[in-house]
């Protein structure tokens, strides 16, 4: 994964992905890492001083293993499918507030 993370990634990378389920499963992991996949450890602030080093040592790094524990608890989250149901509830409720 560390080495795809040098793979060129699409300019205007999609936001929803169409695949073949069959196409999907005989993929690995590192497949769906890119050059965009960096971008996690800008938007998240950690650092990816770790991925220089042997994955044999990530363990003892102390880098690794403040971002292994923050990712961890990190829940994930459809915020489209979130914001669909904050919608419904707030045009539920300018239908709701006259009793008759």
């Amino acid at each position: 994964m560390v080495l795809s993370l040098q793979k060129p990634a699409a300019e205007h990378p999609v936001m929803r992905a169409k695949l073949d389920p069959p196409a999907v499963r005989a993929k690995q992991l590192e497949d769906f890492v890119t050059s965009n996949t960096h971008r996690f450890f800008n938007i998240t602030g950690f650092s990816a001083s770790f991925l220089d080093k042997d994955v044999e040592v990530w363990t003892e790094d102390e880098d690794y293993k403040s971002i292994r524990a923050s990712v961890q608890c990190m829940r994930v989250v459809n915020d489209i499918a979130e914001r669909g149901v904050a919608l419904m509830q707030e045009y539920n409720k300018l239908h709701t507030t006259d009793e008759e």
